[in-house]
């Protein structure tokens, strides 16, 4: 018996649709955000969406790399207070 198992979006190997030096600071996104479940630039829960490229941070002493996802279309950053 063969099972078919979809790939992750992680496997798509999708181009990303911002430039690395435009991308969000990721020590600024909170852990939504950094976990594909809300928009990195503005926020919002994730509904349609486009991926904006990978970014990496430290967190403990060790290098971690998350893909960063955004609304689709498009979407303008929110201004946080």
């Amino acid at each position: 018996m063969t099972q078919d198992i979809k790939p992750r979006r992680k496997d798509l190997r999708l181009k990303p649709t911002l430039p690395q030096h435009l991308l969000p600071d990721p020590t600024t996104l909170n852990v939504l955000q950094l976990s594909e479940q809300h928009c990195a630039l503005c926020g919002r829960r994730l509904f349609r969406d486009r991926y904006l490229g990978t970014v990496a941070y430290k967190e403990h002493g060790k290098t971690i790399k998350a893909d960063l996802w955004g609304c689709a279309p498009s979407c303008a950053p929110s201004v946080q207070a």
